[in-house]
């Protein structure tokens, strides 16, 4: 079982977490069958990589805090 917790509250959209994981896991999934990623997924992270500088400050990896319970099992 995966769960994705420790969100703080007020966190907008957390139904876009679902559909995001959903997507992640049906890749991995992908890779881990066949041992490639697949030619929409390279190119939907090759276009991610390109608009990087677009992104808000506040999401991006360095900027956004861990939860405070990161590391304890569920």
């Amino acid at each position: 079982m995966l769960r994705n917790s420790g969100w703080p509250e007020g966190v907008k959209r957390l139904d876009k977490v679902d559909s995001t994981w959903k997507g992640i896991l049906v890749a991995l999934k992908q890779v881990v069958e066949t041992g490639d990623v697949g030619s929409g997924l390279k190119v939907k992270y090759a276009l991610m990589r390109a608009f990087m500088w677009a992104m808000p400050t506040g999401t991006k990896a360095g900027n956004v805090p861990e939860p405070p319970d990161i590391g304890q099992a569920v």
